[in-house]
């Protein structure tokens, strides 16, 4: 498949025209700044009405879940699931499921122990059950490079290199700044 070419840039033929680009681009920079500060400000206010109505709602409702869950567990199962582990009622599924697995210690066990112990075994199965995890230290070989030259030599031989690129930036700042800057022309 081959690359699809850009469309031609319109760019500025004059530093004039660069400028109205620039005066262009940072008034709607500021406009979608402006509708996204707008769209948190409504989120927000729906997330503070949603935090209300569950703070209102949730303790009966965990009342009715316990009291539910006793009903189910003292005969409620019984007559209306018969031998399934579930019935719908109401509208709802109401009953018992099997949860997720889960790998459980004794009390007072620590995982550390139980790793400890596995290392320790001379079964050669042990070792699926511990897990060791090698990553690459990107920061420590930024923060090594500059300063040490074997370290970089190392890296170097495997082709490793630290790069800082430079990227264009607009800033526009915000919206009240640029209100004042017109202001001001």
């Amino acid at each position: 498949m081959s690359r699809r070419k850009q469309a031609a840039l319109a760019v500025p033929a004059t530093d004039e025209g660069a400028i109205a680009l620039i005066a262009t681009y940072g008034e709607v920079e500021r406009t979608i700044r402006i509708s996204a500060e707008e769209a948190d400000r409504i989120a927000a206010e729906a997330k503070a009405v949603h935090d209300a109505l569950v703070a209102e709602c949730a303790p009966l409702q965990r009342e009715r879940f316990a009291a539910l869950k006793s009903w189910w567990e003292a005969g409620g199962a019984a007559r209306m699931a018969g031998k399934k582990r579930s019935a719908e009622l109401a509208g709802a599924k109401i009953g018992t499921r099997l949860g997720n697995k889960s790998v459980r210690l004794p009390r007072g066990t620590k995982v550390e122990a139980i790793v400890e112990y596995l290392r320790s075994l001379r079964w050669i199965g042990s070792s699926r059950f511990v897990r060791t995890k090698y990553t690459l230290d990107k920061d420590a070989i930024i923060a090594a490079w500059p300063d040490e030259a074997d370290t970089r030599k190392v890296f170097e031989d495997q082709g490793v290199t630290v790069a800082q690129d430079d990227e264009f930036f607009i800033d526009v700042g915000p919206a009240e700044a640029a209100i004042a800057a017109n202001k001001a022309d």
